[in-house]
C-alpha cells in the first residue's frame, strides 16, 4: 500500500479521495502523520520535556527494525535536511548504549522504538536503561516511569504492529506519538513505512517519498514487463545457476560507494532471513535441494584488501559477485577520486571475467589471448561470474529501485524453490533458549544442557558473581 502509485498521488496532491481500500487508507494516514512529525521536529512544534527543541534522533530497534532504516540513513547522507543527528541502538550490549549516551544528550533526544511484537528483549532492556538515565537527567523522582510520566512520553514514538502492548507502555494510540503498521509485515521488508519514519526525519519527507517512488517503479517493472525482460526475475534465474547447478554456495556484494558500506549486512537479512529455508512452504515436507546462499561483502575499494584473493584464485569453488555502481559522485571532492573508484570496480569485474588474459580483435573477430606468465602464484584463470548494477546516482529513487530490486528477487527466488519467504523459526529458536539461559543465570530456573554450554555458563557465573 506504502508504495502504490495511488497512495503516492494522493499525498503529493493533499487528495484522499481517489483511495478506496482499507490498506490503502491505512497508508495514506501513516504517511500524513509521518509528514506531521517531520514538521513538528523541524519547527519545533514537538519539543523535548525541558521545552527545547531536539537536537538527536534515536532509533530503538534490532533486525528490520533497525538495518534497512540504518543503511538507508547512510546512504542518503547527502540528502540530509535536518540539524538532527541521528543513531542506532540495536544491539542488548551494555557497551553499545554506553557509548551512546556519551555521544548523544538523552534529554535532548526524541527515541524512535520500533518493535512489530513490542516485546523484543534487546529493544525492551535498552528502552529500560534509558528510562532510567533520563528520569536522573530530568531531575525526576526515583520510580518513575514511562507510563506513569508525561514528561517522559514526550520524548518517545512507538511504532508496532501490536497497539495493546503500546498502551502497556503509556503512550496514547490515537496520538502522533503511535505508528501502527499490519501485523503480515516482515520486518525485512518494513523500511517503506511507520519503521522509516527516522530516514523521512533525516532526509526530509520528499525524499522518502521519492524512496517509495523509485521502489513503485521496479514494482511496476515486473508488473508490467514479461519475465525474460524482468530485472528481479533474470537476477534469481542467474542465482538459481549459480547455486543450484554449479553449487557455488556464496555470493559477494560490493557496493563501490562509502555510503553504502552497510547494503550487504541489510542484504544479509534480507536474503538469508528470508529464504535460508529446508522445509516447503506448506510445511509439508523437507527441501531437498540448496536454498539460499551465504551473502557477505564489504565496500570497495576496501574489499579489494580484504577478500578479494578468495574471489579471484580459490580453487574450490566460485563465489559470484554484485558490484554496485553509481556513475556520478555525490559530493564536492576532485573528480580523480570517483576516476579511481570507477576504475576499480570495472577492473574488477574485467578481472574475474578474464584473469590476466586479454581480449584481441583481428578482422572484427574477438578472440582471447592466453596469458604467457608461468609463474603460477600469478595465474589467474578468470571465468568467475559478476553482475554490475549501475546508477546514474545515489539519490532516494535510484536507492528505492535497488532495494525493491533485490526484494523482487527475493521473493521469485522463494517461489522457485518452493519456501516461504515471509517467515523466520530459526530467529525464534534461537530466542527461545536464549531466555531459558537468562534464567538459569539469574537464578530463577534451573535446566539442562550439553557439556560446552554448561561449562562456559559455569565460567560467567562465576565471573559474574
Amino acid at each position: 500500500g506504502l508504495r502504490s502509485q495511488k497512495v503516492l498521488d494522493c499525498i503529493t496532491q493533499a487528495k484522499t479521495t481517489e483511495v478506496h481500500t482499507p490498506i490503502e487508507h491505512a497508508a495514506l494516514k501513516n504517511l500524513q502523520k509521518m509528514q506531521r512529525i517531520c514538521d513538528g521536529v523541524a519547527d519545533g512544534s514537538l519539543r523535548s520535556a525541558s521545552n527545547q527543541k531536539f537536537k538527536h534522533i534515536i532509533n530503538i530497534g534490532i533486525g528490520g527494525s533497525d538495518l534497512g532504516p540504518s543503511m538507508v540513513c547512510d546512504a542518503l547522507a547527502e540528502f540530509r535536511s535536518s540539524h538532527l543527528t541521528f543513531h542506532f541502538l540495536s544491539n542488548v550490549d551494555g557497551n553499545a548504549i554506553h557509548d551512546l549516551s556519551k555521544e548523544a544528550s538523552l534529554s535532548d533526544t526524541l527515541f524512535i522504538v520500533v518493535s512489530k511484537s513490542f516485546t523484543t528483549t534487546e529493544t525492551f532492556e535498552n528502552v529500560k536503561t534509558i528510562e532510567r538515565i533520563l528520569v536522573k537527567d530530568l531531575d525526576l523522582p526515583d520510580g518513575t516511569t514511562i507510563s506513569s510520566s508525561k514528561t517522559l512520553r514526550k520524548h518517545f514514538i512507538a511504532v508496532s504492529s501490536r497497539p495493546d502492548n503500546v498502551l502497556k507502555l503509556g503512550i496514547d494510540i490515537e496520538s502522533e506519538y503511535f505508528f501502527h503498521f499490519d501485523e503480515g509485515v516482515g520486518g525485512r521488508y518494513s523500511l517503506w513505512g511507520p519503521v522509516g519514519v527516522s530516514i523521512a526525519l533525516k532526509v526530509g519527507f520528499t525524499n522518502f517519498l521519492d524512496l517509495l517512488r523509485g521502489a513503485a517503479r521496479v514494482d511496476a517493472h515486473i508488473h508490467d514487463l514479461p519475465l525474460e525482460k524482468s530485472a528481479p526475475f533474470l537476477m534469481a534465474c542467474a542465482e538459481l545457476t549459480y547455486n543450484n547447478f554449479f553449487r557455488w554456495r556464496v555470493r559477494g556484494v560490493v557496493p563501490y560507494n562509502s555510503r553504502l558500506s552497510k547494503l550487504p549486512s541489510y542484504l544479509q537479512q534480507l536474503e538469508m532471513e528470508s529464504n535460508g529455508k529446508s522445509s516447503s512452504r506448506n510445511g509439508d515436507a523437507r527441501v531437498t535441494i540448496p536454498t539460499c546462499p551465504t551473502v557477505f561483502g564489504g565496500e570497495g575499494t576496501n574489499a579489494q584488501h580484504a577478500f578479494f584473493q578468495l574471489l579471484h584464485q580459490a580453487p574450490a569453488e566460485k563465489i559470484p559477485v554484485d558490484f554496485i555502481l553509481a556513475l556520478e559522485k555525490g559530493n564536492d571532492m576532485s573528480d580523480t577520486h570517483q576516476h579511481w573508484l570507477v576504475s576499480n570496480c570495472f577492473a574488477q569485474s574485467e578481472a574475474l571475467l578474464l584473469g590476466n588474459r586479454k581480449l584481441r580483435t583481428e578482422n572484427g573477430v574477438i578472440s582471447v589471448v592466453e596469458s604467457s606468465n608461468t609463474n603460477v602464484h600469478k595465474v589467474f584463470e578468470g571465468e568467475r561470474p559478476s553482475t554490475t548494477i549501475l546508477m546514474k546516482r545515489l539519490r532516494p529513487a535510484s536507492l528505492g529501485a535497488l532495494i525493491a530490486l533485490y526484494e523482487h528477487k527475493v521473493f521469485i527466488e522463494s517461489i522457485l524453490w518452493d519456501i516461504n519467504c515471509f517467515d523466520q523459526w530459526g530467529v525464534e529458536l534461537g530466542k527461545t533458549i536464549a531466555a531459558s539461559i537468562y534464567r538459569e543465570l539469574t537464578g530463577t530456573a534451573d535446566g539442562q544442557h550439553d557439556v560446552s554450554t554448561a561449562a562456559m555458563m559455569k565460567l560467567y557465573s562465576k565471573v559474574s558473581a
